[in-house]
């Protein structure tokens, strides 16, 4: 199964990269990586999940991470995924179409 990022997920890889490694420089690289592990994980089984929201009507699941919320939406003939967007837990829902 296939994995990909949109162009707001890279981003936001790299931003919780460098906001880790601004607080505890070693454990960036490991969180990034296990990250999108899970990402991958996600994708063996990515309709487990139920849709929460859309985005220009295409459905969005969340998955949960630690202290982030991964979005995703399913690949074509279920593939896979492409993450949308990551967000830590802490801040607000971001503003989805409500599901």
């Amino acid at each position: 199964m296939e994995c990909k990022y949109s162009t707001r997920a890279e981003r936001d890889l790299i931003e919780i990269g460098e906001y880790i490694a601004e607080r505890s420089p070693g454990n960036a690289e490991k969180y990034i990586n296990d990250l999108t592990a899970y990402c991958r994980k996600v994708a063996l089984n990515p309709k487990i999940r139920k849709v929460t929201a859309y985005i220009r009507g295409r459905p969005l699941r969340k998955a949960l991470f630690k202290s982030h919320r991964i979005y995703y939406a399913l690949l074509a003939n279920d593939e896979g995924i492409e993450v949308i967007h990551i967000r830590h837990g802490a801040r607000r829902e971001p503003d989805f179409d409500v599901g």
